[in-house]
């Protein structure tokens, strides 16, 4: 037979407190079989707490009851919900319990039977639940362990069997103990999430520091293995001027003497004027002069100038005698 999974239990509220067991087993084995069916009872007073539960064997019969609703049992419409087993809560594996539930689904299993089987993990005590009126058996039971390590490992073995007949079992845990486990989980989760903040915050600045250490030795790499660069090239060297002959006379014309000698001027600097009485030159220069004022023809008073083709003297003392404008602005 199937284990029975938590999600198939039912909690059944507003129950009418003249209902019992008997009444919600016969009313809901119409839409399949039960594996577990119990109203809840105070101990001291055995009148029902007006809730209870139930659950199906199979999915789709469990469906179909919730499907149908809502439902009404003594003439009071009850409320049905499905819930959740307090052992798919991951917090409860971190609560200590030495407490089991153990829901069976056959009334041939007796309590020797169950004490035979969880003798084995060191039990210490086994309740049976019992119908407060009828005093029938509710198919479930509690056991109780010596040690927390005892509960621990009847609960991962998952399947039990006894007898041929296969149990469910899940810890029992009290909502105080739940409601500390939740707080101390919530308080376990912030220090997680602030140490993998700091975490990622160091490996961060590690990571930046890496880089910057990792662009430097580049850089430090990069330039030893770049080659250096090539020297200049070497200037040529100057060439040494073939010596020109000095030009010869007959390019050269006489520096004419202007009609105002200055001191600063060529014609002064020349000779002519005042020092042409203390500069005595070889020869004069044949029938060439400008208002009264000797040519002197020593070579220090030559100058080349672009003449084009003169054939005499007196061709250039014509082409450059102009009265209007001085020689020496012209040359």
């Amino acid at each position: 037979m199937p284990i029975i999974p938590e999600e198939r239990r039912i909690l059944l509220e507003k129950l009418n407190l003249k209902t019992s067991t008997s009444d919600i087993e016969r009313f809901f084995t119409k839409w399949g079989p039960l594996s577990e069916c119990i109203v809840m009872f105070d101990k001291n007073t055995r009148r029902s707490r007006g809730y209870g539960f139930i659950c199906f064997v199979w999915d789709h019969h469990c469906e179909e009851c919730l499907e149908a609703q809502p439902h009404s049992i003594d003439g009071v419409q009850i409320e049905m919900r499905p819930i959740k087993a307090v052992s798919s809560n991951p917090i409860v594996k971190y609560v200590n319990s030495r407490k089991i539930l153990v829901s069976y689904l056959s009334a041939r299993l007796t309590i020797d039977e169950l004490e035979e089987y969880f003798s084995k993990f060191g039990i210490a005590h086994i309740d049976c639940a019992v119908d407060a009126l009828n005093e029938k058996p509710l198919y479930f039971a509690y056991v109780t362990f010596d040690e927390i390590e005892s509960c621990d490992s009847c609960i991962n073995i998952g399947e039990h069997c006894i007898g041929g007949y296969h149990i469910f079992v899940r810890k029992v845990i009290r909502r105080e103990d739940l409601k500390k486990a939740e707080q101390m989980e919530r308080v376990r989760a912030v220090c997680e999430a602030r140490i993998q903040e700091e975490l990622q915050e160091e490996a961060g600045r590690r990571r930046r520091n890496l880089d910057k250490k990792l662009r430097a030795n580049y850089s430090t790499e990069l330039a030893l293995l770049r080659p250096p660069p090539p020297p200049p090239p070497a200037a040529a060297p100057l060439r040494e001027t073939a010596e020109q002959p000095p030009p010869s006379t007959s390019s050269w014309v006489p520096l004419l003497p202007n009609e105002q000698f200055e001191e600063d001027g060529a014609s002064y600097l020349a000779g002519y004027g005042p020092q042409r009485q203390k500069q005595k030159q070889c020869g004069t220069f044949a029938g060439s002069h400008i208002s009264g004022n000797p040519v002197g023809t020593g070579i220090s008073q030559w100058i080349p100038l672009p003449h084009g083709n003169i054939s005499s003297p007196s061709d250039i003392v014509r082409r450059y005698s102009t009265p209007s404008e001085p020689f020496n602005n012209r040359s």
